[in-house]
């Protein structure tokens, strides 16, 4: 580790934040049109949220914000063990919510304390994605990401690991390449109410291999 290239590269810790959560299982930072950067955190012992504005310096005061959003109109939530597992947010500052088990989304307003959509996920198939997606006791989606398509990018941990791109039944997958996320200040297309998206059967990225084809089926 002499070299003072790899030393300019490393991450360092510049600051240790508290979270006001009793367990922080996913966070994420959302940025505004006008470069406004909130840091947001979601734990999964009880569905709260907590988030605060980036301050200008390192040293900058943090003032943390939470919201019970188990009381949110329209969500399917429960108060304890959500098993909330990931969050991310779009430009607009609409929050996602993804959930283990059962395995869905929940896009809430936090501002109009309201679930805007929620999406149930599938894995169609007898192959093994599909069969441990379907596990009671299997693991599914551990993060997410939006995708300017309206579709969405998860990451299943384990058994076996992946990335899986889920969008409405028969549309075609887009994958995510660099410079293609949301954009600063973009809206996530989506419509209102309730929605079933399936695993797209294109791309698929599973234990360390990338493989062009149903590999759930």
């Amino acid at each position: 580790m002499g070299n003072g290239k790899l030393n300019k590269n490393r991450l360092r810790v510049r600051r240790v934040v508290d979270v006001p959560l009793r367990e922080v299982s996913g966070i994420c930072l959302r940025r505004s049109r006008n470069g406004r950067m909130f840091l947001i955190a979601v734990g999964d012992r009880v569905a709260k949220i907590a988030w605060f504005s980036q301050p200008r310096s390192d040293e900058g005061r943090i003032d943390w914000h939470t919201r019970n959003i188990a009381k949110l109109s329209g969500s399917m939530l429960p108060k304890h063990d959500p098993q909330i597992e990931a969050i991310c947010a779009d430009g607009l500052g609409r929050i996602l919510l993804l959930q283990e088990t059962p395995p869905r989304v929940e896009l809430i307003d936090p501002k109009a304390l309201k679930v805007v959509a929620s999406i149930d996920l599938a894995v169609e198939g007898r192959g093994k994605i599909a069969r441990a997606w379907s596990d009671p006791k299997g693991s599914r989606g551990e993060g997410v990401v939006l995708l300017p398509s309206g579709h969405l990018l998860v990451a299943k941990e384990k058994k076996p690991a992946a990335f899986i791109e889920f969008g409405p039944p028969h549309s075609q997958s887009r994958g995510l390449v660099r410079g293609g996320a949301l954009a600063d200040g973009q809206r996530w297309p989506i419509k209102k109410g309730h929605h079933r998206f399936a695993a797209l059967p294109r791309l698929i990225f599973c234990a360390g291999r990338l493989r062009l084809r149903s590999a759930w089926r």
